[in-house]
């Protein structure tokens, strides 16, 4: 018992003594010693490209396919468009739980800026010549011209680049599970 008591005393007297002469006065009574140099206001701002509110009502795809454009069989289903494609997905998790990785879709090629809405899934070209399939939530221009905003659903944040119209590839036009 005695070898428990003995550093756990000394240690409690070192404390007390390192705590006198840390402490200016001897004080700790909670009064102010030294003002601290106040905070000073940041007069930088952060924007953040693109923010939704959960359970907001959000663009959806513009509607490419007619009523009159589908025929269905008992064993097929036609789709009567020109320049359609079917992809499949890897499985980045970038549009889950709307796509992954085991889902089909029919694309059809992206033509004029007029056709291209906020709210569609579209595939484009990045920097890196690889194609990203991600949503579109803002169309704008600068002094380039036409840009789209893209962003997976399932990223917390928008994709880094400016879309430029170039870049564009296909539209989605149906996803099959």
């Amino acid at each position: 018992m005695k070898k428990v008591l003995i550093p756990l005393f000394i240690g409690l007297l070192v404390g007390v003594l390192i705590g006198t002469f840390a402490v200016p006065n001897g004080s700790v009574t909670g009064e102010v010693v030294e003002d601290l140099p106040e905070e000073q206001a940041s007069t930088t701002t952060t924007t953040i490209p693109y923010s939704e509110v959960i359970g907001s009502e959000r663009k959806s795809p513009s509607n490419r396919v007619e009523a009159e454009d589908l025929v269905l069989y008992r064993n097929q289903v036609r789709i009567y468009m020109d320049d359609l494609h079917i992809a499949q997905f890897n499985d980045t998790n970038s549009m889950d739980p709307f796509i992954d990785e085991d889902a089909h879709a029919i694309q059809k090629d992206v033509t004029s800026k007029d056709d291209v809405f906020i709210g569609d899934i579209v595939a484009y070209e990045d920097s890196d010549g690889f194609l990203v399939l991600h949503r579109i939530v803002d169309i704008s221009e600068d002094s380039e011209g036409w840009y789209a905003i893209f962003k997976g659903d399932n990223n917390a944040f928008v994709d880094y680049d400016k879309v430029r119209f170039e870049q564009l590839k296909y539209i989605v036009v149906g996803i099959f599970y």
